[in-house]
């Protein structure tokens, strides 16, 4: 099944997230299914250029795709859900769409992303996950770059933006909260006696991630 075409109207925003996958998984184990295989569920580019949604050309094959963030439980300013009632109702004009409107839904999951990086404890915990995770904080440099020059840099170029950058923190944010849900995924099913398989691209996108850091 693609993650994406399991959004449950009213809920989410706009594509399907693992909040919708859990759900749907919990509705199959009723009917005897205990192996759960979906598309790819790495990053893929959806600003205004690059734009390539396909799953199968991912930015990179090593980390997760924020789209797939359930993004209910992520707290915002004030004590307020970072995915409060105005990014409820953009999600539910997506959600009205004949199609997935992928750039809509970026838009809106990396907007939620930066209310929620606006508290200072998510801050900290961000930094924490970062220190761990250098391949992450590199994949998050180059994410930011990306969005706001439009392409990726030139391969010799050196990338140190720091993570208070807002377009880099978002993006380790992101990938903190789909490790996380990804393992409470896991247990839920593994409780269930379920297992989900996961699907890996042969390749990667020739103006991705893995191809700038790898050249």
């Amino acid at each position: 099944v693609p993650t994406y075409a399991l959004h449950r109207s009213g809920y989410g925003h706009g594509a399907g997230d693992l909040a919708d996958l859990e759900s749907f998984a919990a509705g199959l184990a009723g009917h005897g299914v205990d192996v759960m295989t979906i598309l790819p569920i790495h990053p893929v580019f959806c600003g205004a250029s690059p734009f390539d949604p396909s799953p199968y050309a991912p930015v990179t094959r090593l980390h997760w795709s924020e789209l797939v963030a359930d993004l209910g439980g992520l707290a915002g300013p004030g004590g307020a859900p970072a995915f409060d009632d105005e990014a409820r109702r953009r999600a539910a004009r997506l959600a009205a769409a004949p199609h997935i409107d992928w750039r809509g839904v970026a838009t809106l999951v990396h907007d939620v992303l930066d209310r929620s990086l606006s508290l200072p404890a998510v801050t900290a915990e961000v930094a924490a996950f970062a220190a761990a995770e250098p391949d992450v904080v590199d994949y998050a440099r180059f994410r930011a770059h990306v969005e706001r020059a439009g392409a990726p840099p030139p391969h010799d170029m050196r990338l140190d933006q720091a993570i208070s950058d807002p377009a880099v923190g978002r993006h380790v944010l992101g990938q903190l909260v789909v490790r996380r849900q990804l393992d409470a995924l896991g247990a839920s099913l593994g409780r269930r006696g379920q297992l989900l398989a996961l699907d890996l691209p042969v390749g990667s996108h020739p103006s991705g991630h893995e191809a700038w850091q790898r050249h």
